[in-house]
This record gives structure tokens, C-alpha cells and sequence, in this order.
């Protein structure tokens, strides 16, 4: 066969004026025959889908032409050029689609692709989308423009269902966060509640706040179960924002009461207690405006070692902090009942203070927990009382002060003097007004030599 009639790897095919590297670069799946349907030449790309294909077959032995039918031989073929064929191979369940092309009167150019519909058997043809070429042989939409169309489809319809799904990841995270504080995985080091495990733990040192309505089982007895939901739910929403705002996190609420935790500075926990209150006093201001009464609360602050992780069991897990110290805090905010102050804390907390001298403090007793030995005194802090009780405590202070000093040295005469001139001054002085009955009993009751000052919480 010479090279003018048929060409080689030298010479050029027909009208086309291409030579075979050229053939091979543009078409990779083409093949050429002769009027003895002889394969003379094949692309590269053909060798992978089969492999026993090599220039001299017959075009039958590897191949059969399915469309269009009862084509099965070179003039038949050469009656139907402009058409589209399909061509199976006999080795494989693979499909050619593709163009015939006279190349000259004796040699014909079958410019072919596999015949794909996913991108799925791309791959199982093991080839990928560089492989094929730019467009159709046959002049319409390719096969393979249409199976980049579909994979660019389904990419895109992934993408909608993974950032619907991200999404909902989203959602259920901010869901979660507000059941888990993200503080609380933080100080666990976990990165998402998904981490957290039955039985993690990490012991800290950090503050406790304790908060309470007062006489709160009384006033819920006037209101229908929805009420009390209803106005438990606008307190805590009042003062949620004051614990945050000062890097705390509320660790649990117990009915109408708070329990917060500040890894952080005590300062934090106490300035929280006194916007709390704050907002209190505007939160009361709209009740009595609406025709209700005004609510009060008491704070309890402590500091120390804490034991902060999961308890529970595989099917049912809480967050929880384990501590005497949380014990001790929650003992500090029932105190405020019995000495009258809205907000107390502890002498770890005090003498934990940073800026110890920029608040309103007065040594309110000691008090020691049922069970144990240690001895803890307790800290008024009245920064956040009306401005003129707060300024007539801060006028008595030195004389308050010596007066708690009298009472725990049993000289109850002195000390009820002393607390009656603190009262006279200032008549809103519930804490003097307690110590002066307690005085008037104990003087009543005569001296105890067991007495020694302390009140057993």
C-alpha cells in the first residue's frame, strides 16, 4: 500500500491532508480502512477499550456495526457517509459513536468517541474527560459536551444538598448551643457537643453565681401554669444578656432561678450580679407600670476549684460542675433572705478581686456549711442598691462594721446600739434591721458559752 494512495505515519490521508501524528492529536479514538474493510490505522485512545486491535485486523473482527442497519460492508458504507454510526465493540460492552469520512476513493476515516451518558462510565472505561475530543464527528451535540453538562449538573445539584445540608448542620449546632454552652466545650477543649464524651471532665478554677426570685413559690400561686411560664421566660430573658455580656455562661436554670459560671476574673461575675440588678430595676419599672408588683432577687458569688464535665449514662448525658465550692455558692445566695442583701460573696471571691476598691463591700458575718470545719466570711456588695441607700451604707460603713464586730464577741448590748444608730440612718437597711432583732434575742436569751458568732448554713 503506498503512501499516496493509503499513507503512513510519513505521508497524508486523502483530502484531508493530515498525517497520522496529526490524526492521532486530534481524533484519539479514529480508525482508517480500506475498500477490504482492513484496519490500516487506529488512534491510540482505541487500544485501551481493545487491547488485541492492531493495523491488518478486519474491521469485523473487532467491531459491528449497529446504526444504522444492515451495514457490513465498504460500499454500503460509502452509500451512507453523511450518517451517524454506532459501532459495538465485540470484546467489550462499549459503544463508538461517530462520523464516516472518505478519505480517498479507496480508504475511509471513522472519527469516533465512546458513546457515554455519565461520567460514572467514563471512568469505568478507565479514561477521563482529556481523553475525548473537543466536539462531535458527527456535527451535533456531542456526547461528551452533554455528559460534561450532566456531571456539571449533579455537581451543582450536590452542592445545593451539601449547603442545604451544612445548613442544617448550622442550625442544629446554634440548637445545641443553646443547650451546651459553646464556653462549656471550650473548656472541655472539644471543638462541637459531637466530641463530647460520657465522663469528660477538666478541673478549673472560676467563679459561681447563684440567682433567685424571691418568694417566688408565692407569687406563682396567683398565676396559671402559662403565666408562670410566661413571666419566667421574660425575667430570664432580662437578665441572660448581663451574665454574657461580662464572659459569663449559665450553666443551668433551675425554675426561676440561675446558676452561671465565669472562667475569667471574679470582677466578672460580680459586675454581672450588679447589671443584673440594674436591669432589674427597669425590668420592675415596666411590671409596675403594667399594673404588677416589682420582683426582688438574691445573688450569691463564689470562688474555687471547680469539676466541670458529663455525667449520665450512654443514653442520656448532662453538663454539670461539681464542687464544694458551687455547694458554698448556692448556701451564700439563700443568705441574702436571711440578711436582706440582694447580693453576697464570699471572701474567696473578695480577696480574688482585681479591683477590690472600686466597689460598694461590707462584712456582712461568718458562716460555716453543715459538715464542714472551714470558717468563710460573707461580703455585701451594695453597689447595686437605690442611690441613696447605697450612699447612707457607705455613711455607717466604719460604724456597721464595728457593730458585726461587737455582736461576734457576745457584747450584744453594744452591738444592738451600734446597729440601732446604722437603722435610724438608714431605715432601708434590712441587714441592720436583721442584726437588731438577732441582738434583741440573743440579749433576751441571756450569754451562751457556746455561742461563737458563727451562723451554720
Amino acid at each position: 500500500m503506498s503512501s499516496t494512495s493509503h499513507g503512513n505515519s510519513a505521508g497524508f490521508y486523502g483530502n484531508l491532508n493530515l498525517s497520522s501524528q496529526h490524526l492521532r492529536a486530534l481524533f484519539p479514538f479514529h480508525i482508517v480502512f480500506d475498500a477490504g474493510m482492513r484496519i490500516i490505522h487506529h488512534g491510540e485512545r482505541l487500544v485501551r477499550l481493545c487491547p488485541t486491535l492492531k493495523a491488518g485486523d478486519l474491521f469485523s473482527e473487532h467491531f459491528q456495526i449497529h446504526r444504522p442497519e444492515r451495514i457490513d460492508n465498504f460500499e454500503s458504507i460509502f452509500r451512507q457517509l453523511g450518517a451517524l454510526y454506532v459501532v459495538r465493540l465485540r470484546s467489550a460492552p462499549t459503544e463508538l459513536k461517530g462520523q464516516m469520512v472518505l478519505l480517498q476513493e479507496n480508504l475511509i476515516l471513522f472519527l469516533c468517541s465512546p458513546l457515554v451518558r455519565r461520567i460514572a462510565e467514563v471512568q469505568a472505561l478507565g479514561l477521563s474527560l482529556q481523553d475525548f475530543p473537543l466536539h462531535d464527528p458527527a456535527g451535533d451535540l456531542l456526547f461528551l459536551l452533554q455528559a460534561q453538562h450532566t456531571t456539571i449538573e449533579e455537581a451543582k445539584a450536590l452542592n445545593r444538598r451539601l449547603l442545604a445540608e451544612v445548613q442544617k448542620v448550622a442550625s442544629l449546632n446554634e440548637v445545641f448551643k443553646k443547650y451546651v454552652p459553646q464556653e462549656f466545650l471550650k473548656l472541655l477543649e472539644k471543638e462541637s457537643i459531637v466530641h463530647v464524651q460520657l465522663g469528660d471532665n477538666v478541673q478549673k478554677t472560676m467563679t459561681v453565681l447563684f440567682s433567685d426570685i424571691r418568694s417566688f413559690t408565692t407569687l406563682s400561686e396567683s398565676m396559671s401554669p402559662q403565666e408562670t411560664f410566661k413571666f419566667i421566660n421574660g425575667y430570664l430573658q432580662q437578665m441572660e444578656p448581663m451574665i454574657g455580656k461580662h464572659g459569663g455562661f449559665i450553666d443551668k436554670y433551675m425554675g426561676d432561678a440561675i446558676m452561671a459560671l465565669f472562667a475569667t476574673a471574679p470582677d466578672h461575675a460580680v459586675k454581672a450580679a450588679l447589671d443584673m440588678l440594674h436591669t432589674l430595676d427597669n425590668y420592675n419599672q415596666g411590671r409596675q407600670r403594667a399594673g404588677y408588683i416589682p420582683i426582688r432577687i438574691g445573688i450569691g458569688i463564689n470562688t474555687g476549684s471547680l469539676m466541670l464535665g458529663t455525667i449520665g449514662g450512654e443514653s442520656r448525658m448532662d453538663s454539670t460542675v461539681i464542687s464544694d465550692d458551687v455547694n458554698l455558692a448556692s448556701r451564700i445566695e439563700d443568705l441574702t433572705k436571711m440578711y436582706g442583701a440582694p447580693l453576697l460573696i464570699s471572701e474567696k471571691t473578695f480577696f480574688s478581686l482585681e479591683t477590690p476598691l472600686t466597689y460598694s463591700v461590707r462584712v456582712v458575718g461568718r458562716v460555716r456549711v453543715k459538715g464542714k470545719s472551714e470558717l468563710t466570711t460573707v461580703f455585701e456588695v451594695f453597689d447595686g442598691d437605690p442611690p441613696e441607700v447605697k450612699e447612707a451604707k457607705r455613711t455607717t460603713l466604719k460604724l456597721f462594721e464595728e457593730a458585726v464586730d461587737l455582736y461576734n464577741r457576745q457584747e450584744f448590748r453594744e452591738a444592738h446600739s451600734l446597729f440601732l444608730s446604722c437603722f435610724n440612718k438608714n431605715p432601708h437597711d434590712q441587714t441592720a434591721k436583721i442584726y437588731l432583732e438577732r441582738c434583741q434575742e440573743m440579749i433576751s436569751a441571756g450569754q451562751q458559752a457556746d455561742w461563737n458568732g458563727i451562723t451554720k448554713i
